[in-house]
């Protein structure tokens, strides 16, 4: 915490609490609505690269942290679409 405060000296302790939670999340979405490749070749049984090959198509809209190429997150909504559920 005592590094924010020195790079950002005018936010209030709340405020860099906030701050800190919403990185976090950013850096590990993770949350029950994201999935992964490996949850979704976990669940559905294709390949990982049947996935990835979708998600660079455009047939699965995913997301990755930080704009980095890896991991890939789906939305689980958009991957039952996918899906056809």
């Amino acid at each position: 915490m005592e590094e924010l405060n020195a790079i950002l000296p005018n936010l209030t302790e709340s405020q860099l609490i906030a701050l800190t939670a919403v990185a976090r999340e950013m850096a590990h979405p993770g949350s029950e609505d994201m999935l992964t490749v490996n949850q979704m070749h976990e669940v559905s049984g294709l390949s990982e690269s049947t996935i990835r090959a979708a998600m660079r198509d455009g047939r699965l809209p995913y997301t990755t942290p930080h704009g980095q190429t890896r991991p890939r997150y789906a939305k689980r909504e958009d991957f039952e679409k996918w899906m056809g559920r």
